[in-house]
């Protein structure tokens, strides 16, 4: 009896949200979105709804980040992508979202699995941003190229910076 209250009290504990998860989740967020709404020289026209939707689809499932990083990176990374594809370029900070997911995939996950997750998301980007830079003629994607980039490699580097570490010092505990 005592045995099956403790397991319930193990998977309730599991079951619930940290703190950290939840305003790091709004922390993203609010930048993410204040980065697209604020006012300022628009690139490529207003920001749409969908915008704001597909960053909202990319930021706010972080809150679970934690209980299914595979799951929350294909969501951030897919709403990344469609946000990519719509051409909604303005000034917001793209991928935030998918770098904390990815990050958080790295610090979880082999190196092997981790490094082709990270090559693919990145491989997508250059398809989706090259693609629609030669059929629109739009300019202005290889800054954004080269960010994207730049917050993949580095939040997989730190997030595999930090595997390496907590096994490293396992090793010596």
């Amino acid at each position: 009896m005592a045995a099956a209250i403790l397991w319930r009290a193990g998977r309730l504990r599991e079951a619930v949200v940290p703190a950290s998860d939840v305003l790091l989740a709004v922390a993203v967020t609010v930048l993410s979105l204040g980065m697209l709404l604020v006012p300022g020289e628009r690139v490529y026209g207003s920001i749409s709804t969908l915008a704001i939707v597909l960053t909202l689809l990319g930021t706010l499932p972080l809150v679970a980040r934690r209980q299914w990083p595979m799951a929350v990176l294909a969501v951030s990374a897919v709403a990344e992508t469609l946000y990519l594809c719509t051409g909604a370029l303005a000034r917001a900070p793209v991928g935030l979202g998918m770098a904390v997911a990815l990050y958080t995939v790295a610090t979880r996950t082999d190196r092997r699995v981790s490094f082709r997750i990270a090559c693919l998301i990145a491989g997508i980007n250059a398809v989706v941003l090259l693609t629609e830079s030669l059929t629109f003629g739009r300019v202005g994607t290889a800054p954004t190229l080269f960010a994207l980039t730049a917050m993949v490699v580095g939040s997989w580097s730190l997030g595999e910076n930090v595997h390496t570490r907590r096994a490293y010092l396992a090793q010596l505990e």
